[in-house]
């Protein structure tokens, strides 16, 4: 048999996100060919390690943050596949921003999130609730990226030109936390309903549940909900339970009888027929697309 092609990993470990990459790049091996890993521990945005120069591999799959990490992995001439957006120089939020503008609202006596809502991204959860207010989050697919990264990198070992193209990896969804809390409709009614909601939706609240939470004649939870968000209460509590249904499909291996008990459907059956109506698709082909198999 071929000796196993052996394949560098510069990424580092220290991070959800570039743990999710890691994780990614396992699953492919696991369903397509064995390769032999390096990988050592170091920062990220770190130099490329002395080791590479001389190293006789056959490929790289690295976080390239500078240009100067850049210059080094073309010196070694093997195929390197980048999952770092830090060189596309796009007009997009970075890592840690959120944190950082949480900082500067409070600096300059701006209430978050009565007067500004703050979203960051990557959802490293201990980083996200150690921000104060729990920092929101958009939840990159980083397990798929590393997936398809591990699937360009034989073409490239095999010899073959890859033209250089950014590949956009849709996210998981947005894990909504307190610096998005809708606080600043004008309206503290609609704020405390749809705050509660926020925390039940997945319990299986209903509108009844609601104007428990938060006395109001329902009509008038109607209009006024409407005035202020534009859609139904109705609507926004399935619109809640689907995000979480979204999120359990993509992060976790649960079962869908599962995931109906947690985000409280009676039967499976009845999640099904709504995620279906809602995503245009089966909760099983949602998480295909969205998460490598394990």
């Amino acid at each position: 048999m071929p000796a196993a092609r052996e394949v560098a990993l510069l990424i580092e470990t220290s991070n959800r996100y570039a743990r999710e990459l890691l994780r990614g790049v396992r699953v492919w091996v696991r369903e397509h060919e064995a390769w032999t890993i390096r990988l050592t521990e170091q920062g990220r945005g770190a130099a490329v390690p002395d080791w590479l120069r001389g190293w006789d591999g056959d490929g790289v799959i690295a976080r390239v943050e500078s240009v100067a990490i850049a210059r080094q992995l073309r010196a070694t001439g093997l195929p390197v596949i980048d999952v770092s957006a830090a060189l596309t120089r796009l007009a997009i939020p970075l890592d840690l921003r959120g944190q950082q503008v949480l900082v500067a609202c409070r600096l300059a006596g701006l209430t978050v999130p009565d007067e500004v809502a703050v979203i960051g991204v990557h959802n490293d959860e201990l980083l996200c609730d150690l921000c104060d207010p729990p920092l929101s989050s958009v939840m990159p697919n980083a397990q798929r990226a590393g997936y398809e990264a591990a699937e360009l990198l034989p073409r490239a070992m095999a010899g073959k030109k890859l033209a250089r193209a950014l590949h956009p990896i849709a996210p998981l969804g947005v894990a909504a936390r307190q610096s998005t809390d809708i606080g600043a409709v004008g309206d503290t009614k609609i704020a405390g309903a749809v705050r509660y909601m926020r925390q039940q939706a997945a319990s299986g609240a209903n509108v009844g549940d609601v104007l428990r939470a938060v006395p109001m004649a329902r009509t008038a939870l109607e209009r006024r909900f409407k005035t202020a968000l534009g859609t139904s209460p109705h609507a926004h509590l399935r619109k809640l339970r689907v995000e979480r249904v979204q999120e359990l499909l993509s992060s976790t291996s649960l079962p869908v009888g599962e995931i109906a008990a947690a985000t409280g459907f009676e039967h499976p059956e009845y999640l099904s027929a709504m995620f279906r109506r809602e995503c245009g698709m089966s909760p099983r082909d949602f998480r295909a697309r969205n998460r490598p198999k394990e």
